[in-house]
């Protein structure tokens, strides 16, 4: 990580009341760009080229406070997938952007259950069906219409809240039946966008 991401978030911590002992799991600071495909590692491209995937195929390399991840992002038969690797090129985990309609009714009353609780006010910027589990089963969700028994469904949203304390960007992971996993306040710069 960078002296100045290090120096960017103490100066946070200590301006915006955060602790740096609970920073990993309060907020969530990412930086995302662009990754020419001959840096992408073998394994992560082989797979893709296996895939069956019609689109272009994008690649962007994620840093985060405690990580780095390879992601190839696709347009394939009207959806948009994001396909998470680590450094070594160990298939992660399975995104797919979806609308609120997608999901499971009772999923969702739990999930508006939840946030008309603590929040005010809120409008969601992006909803993804997230899928995760061993590598060869994750390979199985691209084949198969629903999930094999081995794979775990989440759903990520992440969304404009209000609070008493005004306005922020927050990510949520729901389990399958709408109960929160992890929610992160999401720090952007300037210059940050949520883009797909």
């Amino acid at each position: 990580m960078k002296r100045g991401w290090r120096l960017c978030i103490q100066l946070l911590c200590l301006l915006g009341g955060y602790s740096p002992f609970f920073l990993h799991a309060q907020v969530k600071y990412e930086r995302e760009y662009r990754l020419n495909v001959n840096k992408v590692p073998d394994g992560a491209t082989a797979f893709m080229a296996n895939a069956g995937f019609s689109g272009k195929i994008k690649w962007y390399k994620e840093e985060a406070l405690d990580r780095t991840s390879i992601e190839a992002k696709v347009r394939h038969q009207g959806r948009w997938y994001s396909i998470e690797f680590d450094d070594s090129s160990t298939l992660e985990d399975i995104e797919i952007l979806i609308n609120w309609e997608d999901i499971p009714a009772s999923t969702r009353d739990s999930i508006d259950a939840y946030l008309s609780e603590n929040y005010s006010k809120y409008a969601f910027r992006r909803i993804q069906v997230q899928y995760t589990g061993s590598p060869e089963e994750l390979q199985k969700v691209l084949e198969w219409k629903t999930p094999p028994s081995g794979v775990t469904v989440r759903y990520e949203l992440v969304a404009k809240v209000q609070t008493e304390k005004g306005f922020g960007l927050k990510e949520f992971l729901f389990a399958e039946n709408g109960q929160l996993e992890h929610v992160a306040t999401i720090l952007l710069r300037r210059t940050d966008n949520l883009e797909y």
